[in-house]
């Protein structure tokens, strides 16, 4: 800020609330992890696949139908920008490809439309849908969680508004949701 200082951005103070985004699920997995196993899933650590399996408590992305997806390569899974920064945090070289013209984007595999984390990469069977909205609401985020903590997850784009909601709503999954 020192040596850019008239190109630094001005705090102009608060809108007048607070608002949050983050990862959220239905209380019905967070109640049937609990009452089956005694699986916390209200922190990080109750998703760390190390030690549990938390992807028995939700839906795997076979069960969402693709009609309501965007293929990765019509989101921010294919921001240079994004998957370079995320790369270069986190060293995750099987979770990205590099393009013959060296952007960088996500490695789907399979039908295009779902990255998943490296602790489900090997078997999609175990991973637990991720869904978020537009062109990949708060992705970068949710990239790097799912993979410093373990998170088995498979991250994907709802097609339309619709779309989004419908999957949250119907699935047994966690989406991206702000306050």
């Amino acid at each position: 800020q020192t040596q850019k200082f008239a190109t630094a951005p001005v705090l102009l103070g608060s809108m007048g609330y607070d608002g949050y985004e983050d990862m959220y699920f239905s209380s019905r997995e967070l109640n049937t992890a609990y009452e089956t196993e005694g699986l916390a899933l209200d922190f990080w650590t109750g998703f760390d696949s190390t030690w549990k399996e938390p992807g028995k408590y939700f839906d795997q992305p076979s069960v969402v139908n693709r009609s309501l997806m965007k293929p990765c390569s019509d989101t921010n899974l294919y921001n240079d920008l994004l998957m370079s920064a995320y790369l270069s945090a986190s060293g995750d070289t099987t979770g990205v490809v590099v393009q013959p013209d060296g952007k960088v984007v996500a490695n789907c595999p399979g039908d295009g439309y779902f990255w998943l984390a490296p602790s489900c990469r090997s078997d999609p069977t175990k991973c637990i849908v991720y869904i978020t909205a537009g062109a990949g609401y708060g992705l970068s985020g949710v990239l790097q969680r799912a993979t410093k903590w373990n998170m088995p997850l498979a991250l994907g784009v709802g097609l339309t508004w619709g779309d989004f909601v419908n999957v949250a709503r119907t699935k047994k999954s966690m989406f991206y949701w702000w306050t």
